[in-house]
């Protein structure tokens, strides 16, 4: 895998998926929802508590009851950690039942763009489902050493992972790619499975659908994944019985190589409760002076210790920005691609070499599976996107702007009116920006 030391690190929790969704719920809603479901009626004076204390009680054995009522208890909280499976599944479905978020696939684009380590507290699989929308670029090499460029779906983001069952399709064997980023499930995800407390046993389903797509589970049910309990480290305070397993072992240790070398930490949607006290002391490993973005709806003041603000200050943080508000992560989000646009001018890839194709990603407009890849040419002094399948050029020994030319009637253009890393950054020097614009587009990442 390549080298990830001083990548950024993202921290994300359930304000993150909330943000893509309101079907998501935070902690204490899906408690609330999950009780429902089960009938649940909780001991008097424990009302008050939250979600993840209420479970952390019903999984701790109590001393002075018999063996088989602590049994009995233990059964109860396995069954809801199963229902708030369940629960994550209908509402991930609603979700991501239409087009993606704008915000979210752009921010994907970021994390591609800079091979970031995400950390994600979230079972959910939202964003693997917008990276299997999106499709980001990537460039490797082959043996020789010559550059390779194709693409890369949800589940080749996500690693370390279980070992994949069901596969029936190339798509499925796909292994984990180094040259995108990398996302971190460490408490485990809607779509791994287990013999419960047997860590041995730890598989998961192969290929993660888009934004838009019904899932394919036909693989997975016919090698009986489905029959097996969720791998999952339920919402309770005290974790540590769940961390005994050696896929866990390598999610954490990962996650703590990052954290130690990050250049910039972003804490998107995550409170940072002081009672995830594991938690908190792998953040507590960010070095001295690195600085730190939080985005969240509430943020608070640095002299509530229960607030985020508060837990920064604990952790002796350095914070640069802040993002609180019903459109925290949409402000963010529209800040860190704004800034991008600015330093296209000054990326060496613009100017040199100037035959370099240039790709824009381009949104359209009630199109379900999302962006597509355009190739631009520039005629009649405005900028036409090109339509090219992006996977072409890691299939045939020609550029993406040739293949574009020859998807274009014969004699209707030139290759001399496609734009290149030169043409580009000669635009962007003299108007300050580089967009392409019709009725039902609009350009939201541009990649040399």
């Amino acid at each position: 895998m390549a080298d990830r030391r001083a990548r950024p690190v993202y921290v994300l929790g359930a304000g993150f998926s909330r943000a893509i969704s309101e079907s998501m719920p935070l902690t204490d809603e899906l408690g609330d929802a999950v009780q429902q479901t089960l009938g649940l009626t909780w001991p008097s004076g424990h009302e008050s508590m939250s979600f993840e204390e209420k479970l952390t009680l019903l999984s701790t054995p109590l001393p002075f009851l018999e063996g088989y009522r602590n049994t009995q208890r233990r059964a109860e909280a396995e069954q809801i950690t199963a229902a708030l499976a369940d629960e994550l599944d209908t509402r991930g479905a609603d979700a991501t039942s239409g087009a993606a978020p704008l915000w979210l696939l752009q921010l994907i684009s970021l994390w591609n763009d800079e091979r970031a380590t995400v950390l994600t507290f979230n079972y959910d699989t939202l964003v693997e489902q917008a990276v299997t929308t999106l499709h980001p670029p990537v460039l490797g090499s082959t043996s020789s050493g010559e550059s390779t460029a194709s693409s890369v779906h949800g589940s080749q983001i996500v690693y370390p992972a279980p070992t994949a069952v069901g596969i029936r399709t190339y798509r499925d064997q796909d292994g984990p790619s180094g040259e995108s980023f990398q996302l971190l499930k460490l408490h485990g995800s809607l779509n791994w499975f287990w013999s419960l407390g047997d860590g041995s046993t730890v598989v998961r389903q192969p290929y993660i659908q888009g934004f838009g797509e019904a899932a394919d589970n036909a693989g997975s049910e016919l090698a009986g994944v489905r029959t097996l309990d969720r791998f999952l480290v339920p919402p309770v305070l005290s974790k540590d019985s769940y961390y005994n397993v050696n896929l866990v072992h390598m999610l954490w240790r990962s996650a703590y190589e990052a954290v130690r070398a990050t250049s910039r930490l972003t804490i998107i949607g995550y409170s940072m409760p002081a009672g995830d006290r594991i938690a908190a002391e792998l953040l507590r490993e960010v070095r001295a002076g690195t600085p730190v973005d939080i985005v969240n709806r509430t943020i608070g003041d640095s002299s509530d210790p229960t607030s985020p603000a508060g837990r920064a200050a604990s952790l002796e943080f350095m914070v640069e920005g802040q993002y609180s508000g019903a459109e925290a992560v949409v402000e963010y989000v529209n800040a860190r691609v704004s800034a991008a646009a600015d330093s296209l001018v000054d990326r060496a890839e613009l100017s040199s070499p100037a035959e370099a194709s240039v790709v824009i990603a381009v949104h359209l407009a009630g199109m379900n599976r999302g962006p597509h890849s355009f190739v631009v040419r520039t005629t009649g002094g405005k900028n036409v996107g090109c339509s090219f399948d992006r996977a072409a050029p890691a299939k045939e020994d020609k550029s993406p702007n040739e293949i574009g030319y020859r998807s274009l009637p014969s004699g209707t253009t030139s290759p001399d009116e496609f734009m290149t890393a030169a043409t580009l950054h000669e635009q962007l020097t003299r108007h300050g920006e580089g967009r392409h614009r019709d009725r039902q587009s609009r350009v939201h990442r541009h990649r040399p």
